[in-house]
């Protein structure tokens, strides 16, 4: 019974998903216990572009409003960035998302890898108060926190850098 109810959930996941994706989507859930989905993909689009994928291996339903990816990917086709996390808690009312755990944001130019990020999503806005390296060609960037949105990003505290020739 359990496995036939996650199957359904997860056929509905996707067809509300479907339907809906260039509106915004809540997904109500009323789960109980530790309850769990395996192998979720979801695609977040606007204007009929893709703005992010986000795969992971499970999704385990904490309460009504967390969730908790476990080897968690994100791609922004966009920026051309690909993140890849062991977890993340996402909370479904505020949209929010932890990442947590040998985060690596890859790019063609360089390499961002830290321990915890936080995606505000009201602000569209990425966030760390741990440490952070941007590793690149040429170059190594260390900084205790880090701001950005999809212009810009910002180190702060103890920002060193590092140039050198190849």
């Amino acid at each position: 019974m359990k496995m036939l109810l996650i199957v359904f959930l997860s056929l509905l996941v996707v067809f509300v998903f479907y339907l809906n994706h260039e509106r915004d989507t809540r997904v109500n859930f009323q789960l109980e216990g530790k309850s769990h989905i395996y192998g979720v993909n979801i695609t977040q689009k606007k204007g009929g572009a893709t703005n992010w994928m986000l795969n992971a291996e499970k999704a385990l339903f904490l309460s009504d409003v967390d969730i908790e990816l476990s080897k968690l990917k994100m791609t922004f086709p966009e920026k051309g960035l690909v993140l890849t996390s062991d977890s993340g808690i996402y909370n479904v009312k505020s949209r929010n998302l932890e990442i947590i755990g040998n985060i690596i944001a890859s790019t063609e130019s360089y390499d961002i890898l830290a321990t915890t990020l936080f995606w505000d999503s009201s602000e569209n806005k990425l966030f760390s108060d741990y440490k952070i390296q941007i590793v690149g060609r040429g170059f190594f960037i260390t900084g205790d926190s880090l701001a950005a949105t999809t212009d810009k990003m910002k180190l702060r505290k103890n920002v060193r850098a590092v140039f050198y020739e190849k």
